[in-house]
């Protein structure tokens, strides 16, 4: 039998596999239900909706809208969705180091466990188009971090030879010549950069340069967040 988790632990572990389920995506929406269908461990089914709300309160997860509201069944109440929030992502990964789970190495698992690839799991072909301000601390951080990315990948013995490596650099250059724009199309960005970065920090195996491409993602995500 699984161990009962406190009211605290399950806090925040909703939160956490709420990230992991969306794939920390800001826009892609979910229901508490199958966030905490991830949680390991016994609770009561009343705690889902009661923390899913404080969630609101503290600014980690919108509401989005309710799902199946009009093909439920009479006298059903329809689940309600939730999107994660930039202080939701930031929160769920303290929570991750604070616990040993690697948020991305978990949306990892959980991408390849439904045998599915990153650019199908919900991001969008096209997005806002947005003026870069490449004078801004963001953005300088963001074009490093990509810039050691394939320092390091390029660099590596390991992946040399390795066509899916050789791919998913191939991909991540072409992400940074979206970024020399003046201009850029968010959801191409999220397409072409962000499954290609998880990819690779996946095979790469040293644990700096992993550490280097964890930060560009995240500095990928606030980019395309407005940040």
């Amino acid at each position: 039998m699984e161990k009962r988790i406190s009211f605290p632990e399950f806090e925040k572990e909703l939160l956490f596999w709420f990230a992991v389920l969306v794939g920390a995506d800001f826009a892609k929406p979910a229901t508490a239900v199958e966030a905490a269908s991830l949680v390991k461990g016994r609770y009561p089914e009343s705690w889902i909706d009661a923390v899913a709300s404080n969630m609101v309160e503290r600014g980690c997860l919108e509401f989005r809208y309710n799902t199946n509201a009009d093909t439920a069944p009479r006298g059903e109440f329809p689940a309600q969705a939730y999107s994660l929030t930039q202080d939701g992502l930031r929160e769920a990964m303290q929570q991750g180091r604070y616990t040993g789970y690697d948020l991305w190495g978990e949306i990892g698992k959980l991408e390849d466990e439904a045998d599915i690839d990153m650019v199908e799991t919900g991001f969008v072909p096209q997005g806002p188009v947005r003026i870069i301000d490449k004078s801004s601390e963001l953005f300088r951080d963001l074009e490093r971090e990509i810039r050691d990315t394939v320092k390091h990948v390029e660099s590596s013995n390991a992946l040399k030879d390795d066509p899916t490596a050789s791919r998913r650099l191939s991909e991540i250059r072409a992400g940074t010549v979206l970024l020399e724009a003046d201009h850029i199309d968010v959801g191409l960005l999220k397409r072409v950069l962000l499954p290609a970065l998880n990819a690779l920090m996946k095979m790469i195996g040293n644990e700096a340069a992993k550490q280097g491409i964890r930060k560009a993602i995240e500095l990928l995500i606030r980019f395309m967040a407005g940040a």
